[in-house]
């Protein structure tokens, strides 16, 4: 059986849903060294387990610790998620003989590289190293494709290392009791942190009465700044609905019988949420800095792009989407099947596991 290891910071259930379907699939047997999902900023919903795979925490563990696990793994593939457990990485690629196929996946989006110009030289030198030695990258979509070229990856092949199980959606959202009400629901799912934006979208509402009057807001998620978000909705009299955090299944229900996903962040390098909003045929307005939102408008027309994440061009969009809701749903509904093909949590491990195969075996990628 062949082994694959992965290097990686905090690893989501998206991704090891995705290794497990990979590991059927080539089959091979996966070892992670990972760093564990931080407990206090909102990530207490998200259930990942680990029993099915060998393990090691990079931020705890020596170099020699990590240098022993990565002999011992022998790797046929390796797969790096960014750049944050650089430790490992380095030693991984100082081990491991050049034979040894290796790919990288990151969430970085060219929205947040532009932003951000005052670390981009820093940023650029670290990748323009890492890709010296490690050749393929994979791509979420257009936005993730730019940034990765900007940073310096020679081979990008369009294959998201972010897949979802739409199926799981649909069984929550054929489960779930309709929602009566006047207004349009928008729903957000973030957790509630600063750096999602969400009080600019709560602003965004209260000032315009056709969008105060017209629109509902449900939270998906939960975080630090949840009762300054319910106090700042109470006070400037916007519908809300606050839900807490849910499973990710869950996200199905809460979207099932939604007019709209809302996603307003100020930093948003892909956005996964999209990609399920707009597979079950829902309708899309975002932030410039969704990595989603942007990579998949134009593709999909099912999606509205606010200027920036500022409460007026948020309000503007809003509006807009008022104005074409009915269009937008259209777009969204006949999208929906292009958006399973591309992220789909079978089709996506399929061709993961296809591609790590002929890489084990020495044949060449196409890009």
């Amino acid at each position: 059986m062949s082994k694959l290891l992965v290097i990686a910071g905090p690893l989501s259930g998206y991704s090891l849903e995705l290794l497990r379907s990979v590991a059927r699939a080539w089959p091979c047997t996966v070892h992670v060294i990972h760093e564990p999902l931080p407990a206090s900023i909102g990530f207490s919903h998200e259930q990942v387990r680990f029993e099915d795979f060998e393990c090691l925490n990079w931020a705890e563990a020596t170099s020699r610790e990590i240098a022993t696990f990565i002999r011992r793994c022998d790797p046929d593939a390796v797969l790096i998620h960014g750049t944050r457990p650089a430790r490992a990485i380095a030693l991984a690629l100082a081990i491991l003989s050049r034979s040894v196929p290796t790919l990288f996946v990151s969430d970085a989006n060219i929205y947040d590289l532009v932003s951000q110009r005052g670390r981009l030289l820093p940023r650029l030198a670290v990748y323009r190293a890492l890709f010296s030695r490690v050749p393929i990258a994979l791509s979420l979509g257009l936005s993730n494709e730019l940034a990765l070229r900007l940073l310096g990856a020679r081979n990008i092949v369009p294959l998201p290392a972010y897949a979802i199980d739409y199926a799981a959606l649909e069984r929550a959202r054929e489960q779930a009791p309709a929602f009566s009400s006047a207004e349009r629901q928008l729903v957000i799912v973030a957790r509630q942190i600063e750096v999602k934006n969400l009080a600019a979208a709560i602003e965004a509402v209260s000032s315009d009465p056709e969008l105060r009057e017209g629109l509902m807001l449900s939270f998906v998620g939960d975080g630090p700044l949840r009762p300054s978000l319910e106090a700042l909705a109470r006070r400037l009299r916007v519908k809300t609905r606050f839900l807490g955090a849910l499973p990710r299944p869950q996200v199905g229900a809460a979207l099932a019988h939604a007019d709209g996903l809302l996603l307003p962040s100020n930093c948003e390098p892909w956005g996964i949420v999209v990609c399920e909003a707009l597979g079950m045929g829902i309708p899309v307005i975002a932030s410039p800095a969704v990595g989603a939102a942007t990579s998949l408008a134009g593709q999909t027309g099912a999606i509205v792009v606010a200027r920036s994440p500022s409460e007026p061009d948020l309000a503007e969009a809003l509006r807009d989407f008022l104005r074409k809701s009915d269009q937008l749903t259209a777009a969204a509904r006949s999208s929906a099947p292009r958006i399973r093909q591309l992220y789909a949590l079978p089709d996506v491990a399929a061709r993961l596991a296809g591609l790590l195969e002929e890489l084990a075996r020495g044949k060449p990628v196409s890009t």
